[in-house]
């Protein structure tokens, strides 16, 4: 049984409590059948059989009494009514007495025996109604003579067979209604048995039933728990049911279930394991123990070891494309700083001699009021002016020179600072593919591309600076020229010194305010180039730093193991998606 199907299980049972309804229903239904039957017997039969006895008894009673009534009337109407009753009487009794041996034949004998002796009486009683029909006293006592001495004996041989059918009746009727107890007695305890014996084997079956039933399902929850709380080990061996049962497959996936988790966890918990410690050259064990849809995690794992791989590879290559990017860019922004503390001596010498023409101009629009009065000294006054415009003039060329080198060198600094920017996305991108590893790398090429958008800023500065003091010296030389020009034509035209010193002193003054501007030109440069020489230092510092940071990746992309289709000939091929 332990092998059937739980349908066939469960039918079966039913069909057992079934077959005992159906046996208990039988034997319940026999036994009222035959209670029923004995009780049919006893109200049809042994009461009817009593009572017409009964009432043969009576009425043999009323027939001996009218009998004797007979033996001492006085006139004929009285005997024949006498006559009539006792015919009537006699007739009844026999009436009742047959139909007593209908409802109970085994008294024939009996009965046959009071028939008997009831006719052999006949004779008996015509004669005791001849002797009546005297109507005489010796008649009378002729009649009672023979009732007395010939006919009440009959009677009482009749009434002895009465009373004894009447005690055997009355036997019987106690001997069936004491069977009927037995029997009845009989049919509870049969019943009762019955029902006692398939209580008993309904809860047999019932418990072995539940048992077949509840062990398997409390052996797999038991399990099924064990595995839910991850504890692989203790559950197994926890399932010992084996059927060929609903339950016996069930408990035996269960076993498979248990395996399966014991083959392929271990083998997830080591390649994680392997992985955590940076070694990807490695792959699933049990590899065929992945059936189904959880091939899709080993597949999983196959494709983050191969795409992890690939990515520190590529990691591996970006630093040191980085790390020579670095170099480049910290020996730029060396010489860079280099070119801007060059440029920043010769703003300086720039700046003084800008100064020394400030005085110069000074000094010229002094003589110019002086010229006024001392027209004599005009000659060689203008030929000083002309040496010291000559001067001026040669001086604003070498500005304007110093300016076009400086744009120059700005155009370095903003060639230098975009490429310093196209290197610090380039390594914030490599930074974000490598993820938590590349994050403070990520923080040294947002830096640099701070420090690259700064430059880049400060070069346009320092160009819209440059472009406003070429201007200034255009205007500069113009005035220069003018100034030359006036001064030339003052040896030819003596006459109009005061005019011309005028003029010069109008044209010293604009010159000088030429000259303040291009000062302030000239220092806004200065600043713009010690700032680019600070930032060419902070570029060089981090560009070293840069180049630390992408040797301190390259020293953690080799810590990592990685795998490589070469390296892993003959293992499982790797996952693409």
């Amino acid at each position: 049984m332990k092998n059937l199907k739980i349908s066939k299980k469960i039918i079966c049972t039913f069909a057992v409590v079934l077959l005992l309804t159906f046996v208990l229903g039988v034997v319940s239904l026999v036994s009222t059948n035959n209670i029923a039957s004995t009780s049919d017997n006893y109200v049809n039969i042994s009461i009817p059989a009593l009572s017409n006895l009964e009432s043969a008894r009576r009425y043999i009673r009323i027939f001996q009494g009218n009998i004797l009534k007979a033996t001492c009337t006085d006139n004929q109407a009285d005997l024949d009514k006498l006559v009539e009753d006792i015919s009537s009487d006699r007739s009844a009794f026999f009436d009742y007495l047959d139909s007593f041996l209908e409802y109970d034949p085994q008294f024939s004998d009996e009965v046959e025996n009071i028939h008997t002796v009831m006719d052999d009486a006949a004779s008996i009683r015509e004669r005791i109604v001849e002797a009546s029909a005297k109507f005489s006293y010796e008649g009378n006592l002729e009649a009672y003579s023979i009732y007395l001495n010939e006919y009440e004996p009959n009677l009482t041989k009749v009434t002895g067979i009465l009373e004894n059918l009447t005690t055997e009746l009355k036997e019987a009727i106690t001997t069936r209604y004491n069977n009927a107890q037995t029997t009845k007695t009989i049919n509870i305890v049969i019943i009762i048995a019955v029902v006692v014996a398939a209580a008993i084997l309904v809860v047999a079956l019932t418990v072995v039933l539940t048992k077949a039933i509840v062990t398997p399902i409390i052996q797999i929850k038991d399990s099924m728990n064990l595995i839910a709380n991850g504890l692989l080990k203790e559950a197994d061996g926890t399932i010992t049911y084996r059927s060929k049962d609903e339950l016996g497959v069930l408990a035996h996936a269960a076993r498979k279930v248990i395996r399966f988790f014991q083959d392929v966890l271990p083998s997830i918990s080591d390649v994680c394991r392997n992985y955590g410690n940076g070694n990807f050259n490695c792959t699933c064990e049990n590899y065929d123990s992945y059936v189904g849809e959880t091939s899709e995690i080993r597949d999983s794992l196959m494709y983050i070891r191969d795409n992890l791989s690939a990515a520190l590879s590529n990691v591996d290559q970006a630093s040191d494309q980085l790390l020579s990017g670095t170099e480049e860019v910290s020996s730029g922004a060396q010489a860079l700083a280099q070119g801007a503390t060059q440029q920043a001596a010769s703003i300086q010498e720039l700046s003084e001699n800008i100064a020394s023409i400030s005085e110069s101009i000074k000094a010229n629009s002094s003589d110019a009021a002086e010229a006024s009065d001392k027209a004599n000294a005009a000659g060689a006054a203008v030929q000083e002016v002309n040496a010291m415009m000559s001067e001026l003039v040669r001086a604003m060329n070498e500005i304007n020179e110093f300016s076009s080198e400086t744009k120059k060198i700005v155009k370095t600094i903003e060639d230098i600072a975009f490429q310093t920017n196209i290197l610090s996305l380039n390594a914030a991108v490599e930074a974000a593919r490598a993820g938590a590893a590349g994050k403070g790398f990520a923080v040294v090429a947002e830096e640099v591309r701070n420090l690259a958008g700064k430059s880049a800023e400060a070069a346009q500065n320092t160009t819209r600076i440059i472009e406003s003091t070429v201007n200034s010296i255009v205007s500069g030389n113009k005035l220069c020229a003018e100034v030359a020009e006036k001064m030339n034509k003052v040896g030819e035209t003596a006459g109009k010194v005061t005019a011309i010193n005028n003029k010069i002193a109008d044209s010293s003054k604009k010159a000088a305010d030429s000259i303040v501007k291009v000062t302030i030109g000239v220092d806004q440069i200065s600043n713009v180039v010690q700032n680019n020489s600070a930032t060419s230092e902070q570029s060089a510092a981090a560009s070293e730093e840069l180049s630390g940071q992408a040797n301190m990746l390259k020293q953690l992309v080799k810590s990592f193991s990685l795998y490589s289709d070469s390296s892993n000939a003959g293992t499982h091929p790797a996952v693409n998606s």
